[in-house]
């Protein structure tokens, strides 16, 4: 499969040029031009990929940006349609592939019918749709977590279309948030937050019901409990005698309204630029 761009030969004249095919475009006053390397390579169109295909997936350091991909499962109403289900994802057993299939046959058949229009992406990690939310954590959000500990600053950014389950990742169901025990919403005062810390000792990801309602708690019921062990660890008798200060603010951007989730209910808020803090939000609480 060939990508093609549009290239500009004269005045009111264009046409598609195969890049795969070419070493380079001429354009009048330009002279030839190189294809680019990236535009010049088609996609991989072998679906499914080979358990031992060699994966592209450079390793990232710790500071670096990584992009991790979730397949999540099928539906009920996506299992109960009108056509039997058929995914057109594969995730490849090494765990960084991804192949986008348009035709993929039924399991055990993929020999008698071909596949078409199928796209293999590298990702740093790929998680099929049994990956479990501790599985997800530990290996591809705990490191940022643990990071912040140490004094450096963490993003974690779920990005996708609606209904891909990115809430599922990030918070998990409402039961898990409960029962993880982490923070939980009371009235009186305890601030504008209305968050308070459970009651107990703060407990590791790991002592989250593996079966129970607190396996579905996800990135941030988990990282907050990591948060909280690692500052008991360091400021108990075995630890450095460090102090921490620890604040959390919850907000919404839609629709181009920025949204104090602690004070529902309340006015779209302002963003401005500070020269030495970078972009701070006007009236959010902490």
């Amino acid at each position: 499969m060939d990508y093609f761009g549009n290239v500009s030969g004269g005045a009111g004249e264009a046409y598609d040029v195969p890049l795969s095919r070419v070493e380079s475009w001429t354009l009048p006053g330009l002279g030839p031009l190189p294809v680019p390397e990236l535009l010049a390579t088609p996609p991989e169109s072998e679906c499914p990929p080979s358990p031992t295909a060699p994966s592209t997936a450079t390793e990232s350091a710790e500071h670096a940006v990584k992009v991790v991909l979730r397949v999540r499962p099928p539906l009920a109403r996506e299992l109960h349609g009108y056509e039997p289900y058929r995914s057109a994802v594969r995730v490849d057993p090494n765990g960084t592939r991804v192949s986008l299939c348009e035709s993929n046959p039924p399991p055990g058949d993929e020999a008698s019918t071909p596949a078409y229009g199928a796209y293999t992406f590298n990702f740093d990690r790929v998680y099929g749709p049994e990956a479990t939310q501790a599985q997800v954590y530990d290996e591809s959000a705990r490191s940022a977590v643990l990071s912040v500990l140490s004094g450096y600053n963490a993003s974690i950014i779920a990005y996708g279309q609606t209904g891909t389950g990115k809430t599922h990742t990030m918070e998990g169901t409402p039961a898990a948030v409960e029962e993880s025990g982490s923070f939980r919403s009371r009235g009186g005062s305890q601030g504008s937050a209305g968050l308070v810390l459970g009651d107990g000792p703060p407990r590791s990801s790991q002592s989250l019901s593996p079966t129970g309602a607190g396996s579905e708690a996800g990135i941030v019921p988990r990282a907050i409990e990591d948060v909280f062990e690692g500052i008991a660890r360091a400021s108990g008798p075995q630890g450095d005698g460090s102090r921490f200060l620890v604040r959390a603010s919850y907000l919404q951007i839609y629709n181009e309204a920025v949204t104090d989730l602690l004070k529902p209910g309340g006015k779209s808020l302002v963003v401005r630029d500070a020269r030495r803090r970078g972009a701070q939000v006007e009236g959010l609480s902490e």
